[in-house]
């Protein structure tokens, strides 16, 4: 639940509800001092193999944790509480679980867990399984360059072998064989099996719109990570812009923006100068400067259309994906 200003309380962690689907998620611990101020420390937590991805701590005045930094923190919806035992836990069993084939935690690791003083992880007897399928699996995520994907690749081959773990590539392209303007179309809800009506429905629409791309593909289970993980820089990015734009920022908002920056990276130099020339002056050289400073990769794709999918609550939101192979 969650607490009051002013109020005596505990130690207490929280998480991203949707972190073992997505594969990441923040996790939270704060300790609650004398004079209202709080302690936090705050995780972003690979769960499916790279441990630790992001770490920091900060002291803050209580009415301002729990009134603007908590919820502008999980802007995918409320935060899951739970014990700080837990947090730590999970936190460090990530650590723990990443190193083990050779994956150090972020460099400000040691920081963050200054909030751990105190926090006992022997109270938490809740078992975590990390990986997926019994693996490592390893997606590169957008703001991972090609040398630190290809560095982090080649540190799994070391210590796991070729066959010791899974990965995904931006846009989950892991053959040779796709032919150009094949639509690739994803879920973030894909389970085993046939796809989804809804699914096969969208990407057919769009495949008769456009009769000169190719025929479908449907990534079925191996797309859904990929699509999810879309959704999360998404909601990374409405937490980067809040308070920045006269209004919030939408999650769908979000996802175009990301699609334009995502699209501009994939396509050749001067067909992206070509695409600036259309638009408005004003906007353009905001976009030059975050497309060149991003070191995002996606491979020889464009994402062509998406459908984002509301839920009845806010983080549980569906996403179909269009890709198409250049």
């Amino acid at each position: 639940m969650r607490q009051t200003p002013g109020m005596a309380h505990e130690s207490e962690a929280y998480y991203e509800a949707e972190i073992f689907k997505a594969g990441i998620g923040q996790v939270l611990i704060c300790r609650y001092k004398s004079m209202g101020r709080v302690e936090a420390g705050c995780f972003l937590v690979d769960v499916f193999c790279l441990g630790v991805k992001d770490a920091f701590f900060k002291v803050f005045d209580e009415k301002e944790f729990l009134g603007d930094f908590l919820p502008r923190n999980f802007p995918a919806g409320v935060p899951v509480p739970k014990p700080a035992s837990w947090g730590r836990k999970l936190v460090e069993e990530a650590a723990r679980y990443a190193a083990s084939f050779g994956i150090a935690p972020h460099s400000d690791y040691k920081k963050g867990a200054r909030v751990f003083g105190g926090v006992d992880a022997s109270e938490c007897h809740e078992e975590f399984i990390f990986g997926n399928e019994g693996k490592p699996l390893y997606m590169q995520g957008p703001y991972d360059g090609e040398a630190k994907a290809e560095s982090i690749l080649a540190t799994l081959r070391a210590k796991l072998g070729d066959d010791g773990f899974h990965y995904i590539l931006p846009v989950g392209l892991e053959e040779d064989d796709e032919e150009v303007g094949e639509i690739l179309a994803m879920d973030s809800e894909a389970r085993e099996g046939d796809p989804d009506r809804l699914l096969v429905t969208f990407a057919e629409t769009f495949r008769d719109q456009n009769e000169d791309l190719g025929e479908i593909s449907y990534r079925g289970k191996s797309g859904a990570p990929v699509a999810e993980r879309f959704l999360t820089a998404a909601r990374g990015v409405q937490k980067d812009m809040a308070g920045s734009t006269p209004r919030e920022i939408s999650l769908n908002d979000a996802l175009g923006y990301l699609q334009t920056l995502w699209n501009l990276r994939a396509i050749p130099t001067d067909e992206r100068e070509e695409v600036y020339n259309r638009m408005p002056e004003h906007a353009v050289d905001f976009l030059k400067e975050k497309v060149e400073e991003s070191e995002m990769t996606l491979g020889n794709v464009l994402i062509r259309e998406f459908l984002l999918l509301n839920a009845d609550r806010v983080g549980e939101e569906r996403l179909l994906v269009l890709l198409e192979n250049l």
